[in-house]
């Protein structure tokens, strides 16, 4: 809960800054955040007809699961709420159907499904659950690999690279993440060892080149069955280090869970930062002037508005 206190004789301009950054948290539009999609369903049944209506149930719930997920954190995710179908389908805003297929006991289809913004929101409420609608800008990784042969980030074998190309982030993702494209444009921008001492130049060219927020540093070192991963992240705040070691007899499933796990505490890290918690309370003074009492109610109209 945020009280203003505006009083005459000080900064007025406070009130204008604060109302102006409340207003200007990015947040992803409500269509790409609440809409899962390539819900994969496959069900059985009687009749075709009667698989159709058991896979879209199914999908509108495994859709549901999706984006409580996405909006929540890892550890809240076992005391997300469970509702009966027909709440669940008060829910659905709709549902879009590609790659329909269909016999006469069987179908397949991928599915698009929507939420009700509104609906959502009250739900994890109710129940206490912390929440985020806030996405981050997006963050581009250059995924240096260090080895017995030095450090390589645009040559060849790059095992780290070759992985993190392959991630793909779906729509409405709170974090995106992009990948170089490793082209003459980006060899000449910067080098691996460049990258390693983090050339303050060169990072904020490439962040330009993609529009990307921040450039994250991803440093595997790759020794006998362990891989010890340094991400620094560049940005507005300044340089930060989490550093993570990985252990598997297998090389290429070792990169692969380092990969899925460095993405994975990227999306907690951001989420943690832009909860809703309903459960806690703060206040905020703040002293303004104003000549008269319409203009006390524009200010007023001004905090309410936020």
């Amino acid at each position: 809960m945020m009280r203003g206190y505006c009083r005459r004789g000080t900064a007025w301009l406070f009130c204008l800054l604060l109302a102006g950054f409340l207003s200007h948290v990015p947040a992803l539009a409500a269509t790409d955040l609440f809409t899962v999609s390539g819900v994969a369903v496959d069900a059985n049944a009687g009749s075709s007809a009667d698989a159709r209506v058991r896979a879209l149930a199914e999908g509108q719930r495994l859709a549901y699961r999706q984006l409580l997920q996405r909006m929540t954190l890892r550890a809240d995710w076992r005391r997300l709420p469970l509702v009966d179908e027909p709440t669940l389908n008060e829910l659905v805003l709709g549902i879009e159907i590609a790659d329909e297929r269909t016999s006469s006991t069987r179908y397949i289809a991928k599915l698009t499904v929507s939420f009700k913004p509104g609906g959502i929101r009250d739900l994890l409420r109710q129940n206490n659950v912390p929440f985020t609608e806030t996405a981050a800008r997006p963050a581009l990784v250059l995924p240096v690999y260090q080895s017995d042969a030095g450090v390589t980030l645009w040559g060849d074998p790059n095992p780290w690279r070759d992985a993190w190309a392959n991630v793909s982030t779906p729509p409405g993702s709170l974090v995106q993440l992009l990948a170089p494209l490793g082209d003459i444009e980006d060899v000449n921008t910067i080098s691996a060892e460049q990258a390693v001492a983090g050339d303050a130049g060169r990072l904020r060219a490439l962040a330009l080149r993609y529009s990307a927020g921040d450039v994250l540093v991803a440093l595997a070192a790759a020794t006998a069955g362990r891989l010890d991963v340094t991400v620094t992240r560049y940005g507005g705040t300044g340089p930060q280090a989490a550093v993570e070691s990985f252990t598997g007899s297998n090389p290429a499933q070792l990169i692969q869970t380092a990969v899925d796990a460095v993405k994975t505490r990227l999306e907690e890290d951001w989420k943690r930062q832009t909860l809703l918690r309903f459960g806690e309370q703060a206040s905020l003074s703040a002293k303004v002037p104003f000549r008269d009492l319409p203009e006390w109610l524009k200010i007023r109209q001004k905090l309410a508005a936020t």
